[in-house]
């Protein structure tokens, strides 16, 4: 009779009012993305772009073809005059003959070079060829460089003296991209790759090596750890001091005809040069991101203003899951350098993870301010429900305020494909205790987070870090011989369970993070001593040791278990 009227939940903040995208909707970027023949034909249009863009090449004098006089048939002969040399070759050797033969020479030295850089890079980061979308930006930024220089060895020459083109080369900026967004050995791989081509196709090849090999290794070095924009002027600073450094030595004390005017233009040229490609870089690197879905330590550092309208959110609306997610975030960054990974980005990760616990922070034992249970009067599978969505959950509200595809990784994946523990094993009990028998029919797969499976390091990490710090929560007395044996347990179990399965951690990285977390979990959980009132002062002086005796430990918030765990079992949940 009436039109039920539906409410929209984005206006609640409940979703972010977009159509939710299954994994069949990724099936073919995903395949594109891992498929070992795409990445093939990827590297080899990369080789056949640098063939057109350096054949000929801009920085070679004149080469055989263009000295390639008209056939003599009188004599039988045809010549080629290279400087004050004569060669004489068979009149069938024609100038279309010529031309297929040094680009057949030319393609094959670009392809050995192409798979040498590629094979250096591979054994620096083995998962590096495992996805083509890295594949395809380190080759949009090898291509930019030489495009580049292109360009500029082309038409600088018609505006300024000639010795003045190859310090107008950018050698610093797509090395210093390919370092900040894909990592230091991408910006080794961009380095030697560009150097080479450009040493190949010059008919003074030291003099391209001696500029790009010094600023590369420079420019990785200033820029595999910036974590502020003043960084990247501090490597651009650092890079144009090398390129007066290599004009010195360019300037060589035989060559009378280079002018002491000319040097030092070389020198102004140089520096201005490396400080130039730093504030490209600086500009650059923000559509980079957006369009390869990528991200770098400046990025991260902006996600981690606490000032953030999700995290004070989080703080005002479940101060409990707030605190939880602050100390998840120091042990998740402390492990992660322990071993080499990422620890900012585990810290970013790790103050977003349990952000969907805003929209129901009640159902979260860390934010309960009574001693009432909602789950109470809910059946088992009804509270793991409401457990499990705040991963989704999480993920809306992350779409909704534009967080970096990374952030929202952690989100996904911090539970993997576990178990809520605590409901699961009620529902088994209730079911025994329903069919008045032993036997469970209870279906795991009710209660069970979707997953996936952490994929990278940093996500493992997080989300061992989350369960350690629920579940230490439960230790009477949090002793450091028993912190270690908890959190022993508890990598176990998620070993065999599969849960490292994709993330590539190795036993040995597993044992540091181990011993990490149990050090720092084992610091951030020390006892206090009780201190008297002033007014009871009076009555303790006839026991003196009371005000030395160690408080007990109380309940703190922070444990992302729902209503607690039982004694054996592993919270997190």
């Amino acid at each position: 009779m009436f039109p039920l009227k539906t409410k929209n939940p984005a206006v609640k903040g409940y979703s972010s009012a977009k159509r939710r995208r299954t994994p069949e909707h990724f099936r073919f970027r995903n395949f594109l993305d891992r498929n070992t023949w795409a990445g093939i034909f990827l590297l080899l249009g990369t080789a056949v772009l640098i063939l057109v863009l350096y054949w000929p090449s801009p920085l070679q004098q004149r080469s055989p073809m263009q000295a390639l006089e008209t056939d003599a048939p009188s004599q039988g002969i045809a010549t080629l005059e290279t400087g004050a040399a004569t060669e004489s070759v068979p009149p069938r050797r024609t100038r279309t003959t010529w031309i297929r033969m040094e680009i057949l020479g030319t393609a094959l030295r670009i392809s050995l070079l192409l798979a040498a850089g590629i094979g250096v890079l591979s054994l620096q980061d083995p998962t590096f060829l495992e996805r083509n979308r890295r594949i395809l930006l380190f080759s949009i930024l090898l291509l930019l460089g030489l495009g580049l220089a292109k360009a500029i060895l082309t038409f600088a020459p018609r505006f300024y003296p000639e010795e003045y083109a190859l310090f107008l080369v950018p050698f610093s900026l797509p090395v210093m991209l390919a370092t900040i967004l894909l990592g230091s050995p991408a910006g080794v791989g961009i380095t030697l790759l560009f150097s080479s081509f450009l040493s190949m196709s010059s008919a003074s090849p030291i003099a391209p090596l001696l500029l790009g090999l010094p600023t590369g290794i420079v420019a990785i070095l200033g820029t595999r750890k910036i974590r502020r924009r003043s960084d990247l002027l501090r490597a651009g600073l650092l890079v144009g001091l090398l390129m007066v450094l290599a004009a010195l030595a360019l300037h060589s004390p035989e060559n009378r005809a280079l002018r002491t005017d000319v040097l030092l233009r070389q020198c102004g040229i140089g520096l201005s040069n490396g400080i130039l490609c730093a504030v490209l870089v600086g500009n650059l690197l923000p559509a980079f991101e957006y369009l390869f879905r990528t991200y770098t330590n400046v990025t991260l550092l902006e996600f981690c203003d606490l000032n953030h309208p999700l995290l004070k959110r989080l703080m005002m609306e479940a101060p409990g899951s707030y605190h939880h997610s602050m100390l998840v975030a120091h042990m998740s960054e402390v492990a992660a350098d322990a071993i080499g990974a990422n620890g900012l980005m585990c810290r970013v990760g790790a103050y977003f993870h349990d952000i969907g616990k805003v929209l129901k922070p009640g159902f979260f034992v860390e934010n309960l301010r009574s001693e009432s249970n909602p789950h109470d009067a809910l059946v088992p599978t009804m509270s793991a429900i409401i457990i499990i969505s705040h991963v989704k959950e999480g993920m809306d509200l992350a779409i909704q305020y534009r967080l970096n595809s990374r952030i929202i990784d952690f989100i996904r994946e911090h539970h993997g494909t576990t178990l809520v523990n605590f409901f699961f094993h009620r529902a088994q009990e209730l079911a025994k205790d329903q069919a008045g028998n032993t036997t469970s029919t209870v279906d795991p797969s009710s209660f069970r987070y979707p997953g996936p499976i952490p994929q990278t390091k940093e996500t493992a990490i997080v989300a061992l870090a989350d369960t350690l710090e629920a579940a230490s929560r439960t230790l009477k007395k949090p002793t450091i011989a028993r912190i270690e044996a908890l959190i022993n347990r508890i990598v176990e179990e998620r070993y065999r369970e599969g849960q490292f399965d994709d993330c590539a951690l190795t036993l040995k990285e597993l044992a540091t993070i181990r011993e990490t977390l149990a050090r720092t979990l084992a610091s951030m959980m020390h006892n206090r001593v009780e201190y008297p009132d002033s007014n009871e002062a009076s009555d303790r002086k006839d026991t003196p040791s009371a005000a030395h005796r160690p408080e007990k430990a109380s309940e703190p918030v922070g444990s992302s278990d729902p209503v607690g765990s039982r004694p054996g079992s592993v919270a997190g949940q």
